[in-house]
């Protein structure tokens, strides 16, 4: 009986060390670096502050570093759920150094003429001075309209 229970001893534990063994560890093949699709780069806009009085210049990093890019970004900012851009037109005029943007609202927007004064303030205030601040865009002026009517503000 002492050489069964030897045998079931010893069964069990080359049973018990089989289970405990650590699995094989896979080796990982160094990662590939990354080749990135596009440059980043940082530019500034213009957003108002918690108590819309005044503008506070913000920097973004974004692969669109031109007029349009900061359009963009600053439009994306302000939609919200009962007010959004649907798109836009910028035109700019060198020999003046005007850019003019012409604004198209979402269908189930509601309209700009609805807008508080400091949803105006940061609207507008934000596209003009991201715009005439950036050093090597030369705009001096920034002009409004939808669907080719002068905005008023």
């Amino acid at each position: 009986m002492t050489s069964k229970f030897f045998s079931f001893s010893l069964a069990l534990a080359l049973l018990g060390l089989t289970a405990c063994q650590q699995p094989p560890q896979l080796q990982t093949p160094d990662p590939v670096p990354a080749i990135p699709t596009s440059t980043a780069a940082t530019l500034e806009v213009y957003l108002p502050d918690a108590y819309c009085e005044t503008l506070v210049p913000t920097r973004v990093e974004t692969a669109a570093t031109d007029v349009e890019g900061a359009i963009a970004i600053i439009l994306d900012h302000f939609n919200t759920a009962d007010f959004a851009i649907a798109g836009y037109r910028v035109s700019l005029d060198p020999s003046s150094q005007t850019a003019s943007i012409d604004l198209r609202t979402a269908p189930d927007s509601r309209p700009l003429q609805t807008l508080s004064a400091c949803q105006q303030f940061a609207l507008f205030g934000s596209l003009r001075q991201t715009l005439t601040n950036h050093p090597t865009w030369q705009i001096q002026d920034v002009e409004f309209t939808q669907q080719g009517e002068a905005i008023v503000l």
